[in-house]
């Protein structure tokens, strides 16, 4: 299944506001990654100032501490701002699935398949349009804004002269992501298998629902409910083998965090402490150690949970007859 164009097929599903909003989000959150980033920088300045005990640099002092004030503000202004563009987003994407799938319905360009009903529509419905809005968010808010943190983040640990940490904590990068594609690979694979279970699930929940009086009337309801539970236990084992997937994934992430990250403190730390770098770069360094972690983990994540949504959706559209197809899926301008 071809995961990689389903972003295409989403960003098209988008009317012309859809895609103004897009647009306004990926720039406030690549803004608000850049601001976040440089936070470290005054802190150490700060520091620094602080510690060479001159009293002409008192005001300087004070000029920085108003520069990171004022990053952190505006910084969180646009965090607000993003997220109230990305309400309009994800109100822009339902319209638009839901009228491509209705649309497909009224004029009857495909039939409920024997095993369908009214419950799996509602669901698959629900999961297109869920999907379409984690892919949008993942692009606009995670996955550019990550890449370029991280960038950032590197780039201001070299220039500090700290070519080990810099290096290191590119290297590690790359470790991490090669080791999240690995799992990501097998939770994709299980959450596909939880999400059939839930549709199974959910349909049965309808069946159930319009059969009652039937079972009624024949009296055989502990047969009746025999069914939906072995579906809910079937439905259970499911999400076991998908949250220990994720589980090992943790478990694998967590422990190269705290390799890394370890000899990057421990070192710096000796450092400082024998005298070979100022209390400042201390604080940068382990500064930025937060700061990393947050989007590299976040960067992770969001790979595995776009490569999930753009399966799903890929999977939707198929079943419409509009991946491969040369019409293009209704879109309302706006």
């Amino acid at each position: 299944m071809d995961n990689k164009s389903a972003t295409p097929k989403v960003i098209k599903i988008l009317t012309r506001n859809g895609l103004k909003n897009f647009v306004i989000v990926l720039f406030l959150s690549a803004i608000s990654s850049a601001l976040l980033s440089i936070t470290p920088v005054y802190i150490s300045s700060i520091t620094e100032h602080l510690t060479n005990n001159a009293p002409h640099e008192s005001q300087m002092i004070y000029i920085i501490g108003a520069m990171y004030v004022a990053t952190l503000g505006i910084q969180k202004c646009l965090q607000f701002l993003s997220v109230y563009c990305q309400s309009h987003l994800r109100i822009d994407a339902i319209i638009n699935i839901s009228r491509t799938y209705l649309q497909s319905l009224y004029e009857k360009e495909r039939t409920l398949a024997t095993d369908e009903n009214t419950g799996d529509i509602s669901h698959k419905l629900n999961q297109a349009t869920n999907d379409i809005y984690v892919i949008i968010r993942l692009l606009a808010t995670n996955l550019f804004p990550s890449v370029l943190q991280i960038l950032i983040s590197v780039v201001f640990i070299f220039r500090s002269g700290d070519v080990f940490t810099s290096v290191l904590f590119l290297l590690y990068s790359i470790v991490f992501i090669v080791v999240n594609t690995y799992f990501s690979k097998r939770i994709l694979k299980s959450k596909r298998v939880l999400l059939d279970s839930g549709r199974k699930t959910y349909s049965l929940i309808t069946d159930s629902v319009k059969n009652i009086s039937l079972v009624r009337s024949m009296n055989t309801f502990d047969f009746f409910f025999s069914r939906f539970r072995a579906t809910l236990e079937n439905d259970r084992n499911s999400q076991q083998d998908y949250w220990h997937l994720n589980i090992k994934s943790q478990i694998a992430s967590g422990l190269l965090n705290l390799i890394v990250f370890g000899i990057v403190f421990f070192k710096v730390l000796n450092d400082t402490v024998n005298g070979f770098v100022p209390l400042s770069h201390f604080i940068l360094i382990t500064s930025y150690i937060i700061l990393f972690i947050t989007p590299l983990e976040g960067l992770a994540q969001s790979l595995i949970e776009l490569k999930e949504a753009s399966s799903n959706l890929n999977q939707f559209l198929k079943n419409l007859n509009l991946v491969g197809a040369s019409k293009k899926p209704a879109r309302i301008d706006g």
